[in-house]
């Protein structure tokens, strides 16, 4: 089981089905009901082949299958589920799949609030919105298609990342 949490959105992975529940408001539960909703019923995403991995953003998430296949659902108003957001693909309100030629080696998925970094093969690959930096480089509001992370984030994030749980508590 794998879990992730979005804004006011959770969502559950068991047996290859992911489950969401809660706030629908940009089609962040992938439900495919385009008006907002509030769910606390885990509710299976339905015509999805079994999935491995899930990655939540803001309002969006990204799943990944088991033949490496990546879909995504939800916001896409800076281009963070890569594709060319416009007025009929802002919102994403059923798991569409990602047609993206660098995800073919893409080994991890990082989501931020409304931008996304992939770590493929020794590339490092960013999306979505820019407008305080946060992909390293100026100041843009959404970059898309995604673009290779410059050389020197590259040499410091291409190694697997690790992570320390640490508690608050003494």
């Amino acid at each position: 089981t794998d879990i992730a949490c979005g804004w006011s959105s959770t969502y559950v992975l068991s047996a290859g089905v992911v489950y969401t529940m809660g706030f629908n408001g940009k089609g962040q539960l992938g439900n495919g009901l385009p008006e907002v909703v509030h769910s606390n019923v885990l509710t299976p995403l339905e015509s999805l082949p079994p999935i491995v991995r899930l990655y939540a953003g803001e309002t969006y998430c990204i799943l990944k299958d088991k033949d490496g296949e990546y879909w995504g659902f939800g916001n896409n108003s800076s281009a963070q589920l890569l594709s060319t957001p416009t007025e009929l693909t802002k919102s994403i309100f059923t798991p569409i799949k990602i047609s993206c030629p660098a995800l073919k080696t893409c080994e991890e998925f990082y989501t931020g609030g409304n931008h996304c970094i992939m770590r493929c093969s020794d590339q490092i690959f960013i999306v979505g919105c820019n407008h305080a930096s946060q992909l390293g480089i100026p100041i843009r509001d959404c970059v898309y298609p995604p673009e290779q992370l410059p050389q020197e984030y590259s040499n410091v994030l291409r190694h697997p990342f690790t992570s320390r749980k640490k508690s608050a508590r003494k």
